[in-house]
């Protein structure tokens, strides 16, 4: 899958896979270097397309904060495995 990468705090890259309804995302390490991917099953595209949205003021909303509140909130309904090691190997 390929992922592009966002404007994020916590995220280096997302991508997405709406037939599979899979999620893949790139975390970043605590330096800013690529950390470990995770991949998360049953994410529904409103779900995803959330990560883009705008607040009431026409902002980003933080896709760090949406994707803890979301998708690591629900492990049950978005369960998921790790791909990589941190630094993608």
């Amino acid at each position: 899958m390929q992922r592009q990468v966002v404007e994020s705090s916590q995220i280096r890259s997302m991508g997405y896979d709406p037939a599979a309804r899979k999620l893949e995302i790139e975390f970043k390490k605590n330096d800013g270097s690529p950390g470990s991917v995770y991949e998360y099953e049953n994410v529904e595209p409103e779900t995803f397309e959330g990560f883009f949205a705008k607040d009431e003021d026409g902002k980003p909303i933080s896709i760090g904060r949406y994707f803890g509140l979301t998708i690591k909130a629900n492990p049950r309904k978005y369960p998921f495995k790790k791909l990589t090691k941190d630094g993608g190997k």
